[in-house]
């Protein structure tokens, strides 16, 4: 697989979820990944950032050889946490989402924010079509 690092910059929007599943299937075209689980997790992401962040924020894309990473990066301080939430909850399950999807994610912290990531090793990413 070619190497890929595509980087998108987006308002705080609700659109913005929209856009960034764009941007990333337009990323990853021609890279046998299952795009419907990545551009479900990248829209996770991405609502927290514009829902909780409420500042701009900045999509990447990363192919490395044998796994995608997105990397979704806003300009608050504050960490994401899981919590529980009732079963019929219409909130609140994006990184519980994304901690069972993906196989590894995380937060790094920025002197400007924070960065949360999700990788998918392409062995589980490649689709099943």
């Amino acid at each position: 697989m070619t190497e890929i690092e595509d980087r998108l910059h987006l308002p705080p929007e609700a659109a913005s979820a929209g856009v960034a599943r764009r941007f990333v299937a337009a990323s990853l075209h021609g890279c046998n990944v299952d795009l419907t689980l990545v551009s479900l997790l990248v829209s996770e992401l991405v609502s927290n950032a514009v829902l909780h962040a409420r500042t701009p924020l900045e999509v990447v894309v990363q192919s490395r050889g044998d796994y995608v990473r997105i990397t979704v990066s806003d300009e608050s301080p504050a960490l994401p946490a899981m919590k529980a939430y009732a079963p019929d909850a219409v909130t609140g399950r994006g990184l519980t989402m994304v901690d069972t999807a993906a196989a590894r994610w995380g937060v790094d912290e920025l002197s400007s924010g924070k960065a949360v990531w999700f990788e998918l090793p392409l062995a589980q990413a490649v689709s099943h079509r």
